[in-house]
């Protein structure tokens, strides 16, 4: 949680995790956009909106918001929403959308992935305030396919070496240290995407 010092007239983030994602979603009622930098080229590329979405007779209440329950397989995954039909926006985190309501929670059946909607404003403290993306975060985007994009990330991560070590970096020769290196990074590999 971040914590201010009147001393120092200081605001201390360094509590709240910092997160990994360099890329931005817009969504639209039957598919997003999904906008990402890979070097110094801004790549993007379309999904289609879960649309196989199962209603499911069950409220909660959560955040003091009544919620509604739904499920559905997305991308290889089973997915529990909760979403609330008295905010009738059909969107929610990441890539989901299409629901009767602002989806407040939703989590995978493993629990790897939880997002959860932790505050929100009334429309009436809103009104007038406008909130902006930055174009460059989406502006003249070349269109590709999420495999190209996946692809374009692995060689500008090759190329990225290939440019240290031709400036003189020197990398671990040591064949067993690179092996437990690429391991351990495949271990933390969690993609919220299981298939295409």
């Amino acid at each position: 949680m971040a914590k201010y010092n009147k001393n120092k007239d200081v605001i201390d983030l360094s509590d709240i995790p910092v997160s990994k994602s360099n890329f931005l979603i817009i969504q639209a009622s039957n598919h997003s956009q999904f906008y990402e930098s890979v070097g110094m080229t801004l790549l993007s590329y379309d999904s289609p909106a879960a649309d196989n979405w199962k209603l499911i007779n069950d409220t909660k209440v959560i955040n003091s918001i009544l919620c509604k329950k739904a499920e559905v397989r997305y991308k290889g995954r089973d997915w529990t929403a909760w979403y609330a039909t008295e905010i009738p926006f059909p969107f929610g985190p990441y890539k989901f959308s299409g629901l009767p309501g602002l989806i407040v929670k939703i989590t995978d059946k493993t629990g790897d992935y939880d997002f959860e909607l932790v505050k929100s404003t009334s429309s009436s403290e809103l009104k007038g305030k406008v909130v902006t993306v930055s174009e460059r975060y989406y502006k003249n985007s070349k269109n590709v396919t999420k495999k190209e994009l996946s692809q374009a990330r692995t060689n500008f991560r090759e190329n990225a070496r290939y440019q240290l070590e031709s400036m003189g970096t020197v990398f671990s020769q040591n064949q067993k240290e690179r092996q437990k290196a690429v391991s351990t990074e495949k271990k933390g590999h969690n993609p919220i995407e299981l298939e295409d």
